[in-house]
């Protein structure tokens, strides 16, 4: 349904900006990066612009080196302050499936004392790493207490 929103109305941001968080979950990086591009381009935001070319480029080379390179100009927003949880960084290292990054970014974070709200991407982060008892714990820590799924 995005998509044919997307069709319908290609200057929507907010179509994009969506559309690119299902493809990353997807693993569909042709599709990420293209929409991280229009989203950019509505936008009108040059670094934006810059940030996206440099990740078509890194495509080719694969998953974890073009996930690593948008982890990296996350964490950049994060330092800058135009980012204000770590939610996002994490978010995509765990797409990236790099355990050693979440933790990495999860130490940082619980420094930080952060309480995630963004309750979609919280999911889809737990969802990747429901095995793994330490990243949950760490996940669990961050959610306000109605967040924290009851085990059973």
């Amino acid at each position: 349904m995005l998509e044919e929103l997307r069709d319908r109305n290609p200057g929507l941001a907010t179509v994009r900006d969506y559309l690119a968080v299902q493809y990353l979950a997807k693993g569909d990086l042709p599709a990420f990066v293209a929409e991280t591009f229009a989203l950019a381009e509505i936008r009108g935001d040059e670094g934006d612009i810059a940030e996206a070319r440099e990740l078509a480029r890194m495509v080719p080379e694969g998953k974890a080196a073009t996930l690593a390179l948008f982890v990296d100009h996350t964490m950049a927003d994060f330092v800058s302050g135009d980012r204000k949880t770590l939610v996002w960084p994490i978010y995509v290292a765990s797409m990236a499936d790099d355990r050693e990054d979440v933790l990495r970014l999860m130490a940082i974070l619980a420094q930080r004392k952060e309480v995630w709200g963004s309750a979609g991407l919280v999911r889809q982060i737990a969802r990747h790493w429901q095995a793994d008892r330490n990243i949950m714990a760490q996940i669990n820590a961050r959610r306000p207490q109605s967040m924290v799924e009851p085990r059973g």
